[in-house]
């Protein structure tokens, strides 16, 4: 399976119970985005449409925070439809099969202002490997 770097960005409505905090998705100001090397010479990218996710933590610096993105395979979309499709075929991610991703995370560190790395497992395809994404704010 080909690395692939996720940029996340993620702008979130928060919910309280007791002293933990959640905060869910707003899908009208997040994007699941990715970028990949194509054939050593060009970068392809792209992005997911349909997602949710959340952040649960008791802390105000998110040090205790866990993350969880589900990402729509189905929903991929890199601006060229011919690529779409063949990107969903059995040759890449077999989308009609494999309709979801799913990230969890293990750890996070802040990056930046407003922004963190955050180590976890991402679930696709009956298996689980570690990754690495960015969530945070868009580069100005």
């Amino acid at each position: 399976m080909k690395q692939v770097l996720l940029l996340i960005t993620i702008a979130f409505i928060s919910s309280t119970t007791l002293a933990q905090t959640t905060w869910k998705v707003d899908p009208a100001h997040t994007q699941v985005s990715f970028g990949i090397t194509h054939l050593g010479i060009s970068e392809v990218e792209g992005k997911f449409n349909k997602f949710d996710g959340s952040i649960t933590t008791t802390k105000d610096d998110f040090s205790d925070a866990q993350y969880q993105m589900t990402i729509e395979v189905p929903s991929i979309d890199t601006g060229i439809e011919m690529r779409d499709d063949h990107l969903k075929s059995p040759d890449f991610f077999d989308a009609e099969k494999n309709q979801k991703m799913i990230f969890k995370s293990t750890s996070s560190e802040k990056a930046g202002e407003g922004k963190y790395r955050v180590k976890g497992e991402l679930t696709f395809n009956g298996f689980t490997k570690p990754s690495l994404l960015t969530f945070g704010t868009a580069e100005q």
